[in-house]
């Protein structure tokens, strides 16, 4: 269904109340569905379009919701991940611009939350990598990344495919989260602290490659 204009103004004013930014406006988006993602505990992909049982790419909806997070400067709810939300292109964090608030400096601005590494899974059909993070220094507080209780699955261990790749960040915590069929699982340039709890990497042809580019001062 098409939003229309006066959707839209309507869209933008509640969830520039709500989270400090505007939602860019998509043609194949349902209003309501948007006005009531704003009220929820966690962001749910399925509100902007994504399905929940691998049929159709995911990857928009999920862009579309860090692209909103990052833009509006403010510590964020949760993205939450259920069933299979299949990906046909890289989900991209691009935090390269300096954040002015001192809040984003004590937790992750961007986090990936599901019910389990079994019942909530991204499963990327491209060669190339998953999920996509791009800091500016990692010294930077602000460059946090947290995901938690959640699969990515990879196209049979494809040339070229990356689980996650992180570069210029400063901590990277993982909590149960299991990457699986990827050439590389985890690539990493300049990132200064990395925490696995009860996370798998297997059945990748390369599990971690971590890489140093920059020297960090004071570390």
């Amino acid at each position: 269904t098409a939003i229309t204009a006066s959707d839209t103004d309507k869209v933008s004013a509640h969830l520039t109340s709500r989270v400090g930014v505007a939602l860019p406006a998509a043609p194949t988006l349902l209003s309501a569905n948007i006005l009531k993602a704003a009220d929820q505990d966690t962001y749910d992909p399925t509100y902007f379009g994504a399905k929940t049982d691998g049929s159709a790419d995911c990857s928009v909806a999920l862009n579309t919701i860090v692209s909103a997070i990052i833009a509006s400067d403010l510590p964020a709810k949760p993205i939450s991940i259920a069933g299979v939300m299949r990906i046909d292109q890289p989900i991209n964090i691009d935090r390269t611009a300096i954040t002015t608030n001192p809040e984003i400096s004590l937790s992750p601005q961007i986090r990936f939350i599901g019910r389990g590494p079994t019942a909530s899974q991204i499963y990327s059909t491209h060669a190339g990598p998953a999920i996509t993070y791009l800091g500016n220094s990692s010294t930077a507080l602000h460059t946090f990344f947290a995901m938690r209780c959640l699969s990515l699955r990879g196209p049979a261990r494809a040339r070229g495919s990356i689980g996650l790749r992180l570069e210029k960040m400063a901590y990277a915590h993982f909590e149960e989260v299991d990457v699986t069929g990827y050439e590389f699982g985890v690539d990493a340039l300049d990132l200064l602290s990395t925490t696995f709890i009860r996370t798998t990497i297997r059945k990748n042809i390369y599990g971690i490659r971590c890489r140093q580019r920059n020297v960090s001062a004071p570390n």
